[in-house]
């Protein structure tokens, strides 16, 4: 993991928040609320993991601007393969899914 207090760490934390705004902003509080809490105690782990988790279930767009710092976090620190390789393959199928017709674009990212 980055080092607690590194550059690279606190990219990782302003991914968290990011996601966690992200979530409240539409309007998945609950969701928001309990990462924050993890997010204040135990680290930004489990809060990327479980945003990554809400946006895929809830078929949310993501912000450009989370989808470059998340490739940034990975790079820096490919311990988040997991949840990276899922965020990637949803934004992949959405992107399929737009092309093709199916998906009805968001009104607002």
């Amino acid at each position: 993991m980055a080092a607690f207090g590194g550059p690279e760490y606190d990219r990782y934390v302003r991914l968290a928040e990011m996601m966690i705004s992200f979530l409240r902003d539409h309007g998945y509080n609950y969701d928001a609320n309990l990462d924050q809490d993890i997010l204040d105690h135990d680290g930004p782990g489990v809060p990327v993991e479980n945003g990554v988790d809400a946006i895929i279930e809830f078929n949310l767009t993501p912000p450009k601007d989370m989808i470059t710092l998340f490739g940034q976090v990975h790079d820096e620190n490919p311990w988040c393969d997991e949840e990276y390789e899922q965020f990637r393959d949803y934004l992949r199928e959405r992107e399929d899914e737009h092309q093709s017709g199916k998906l009805i674009p968001p009104s607002a990212d």
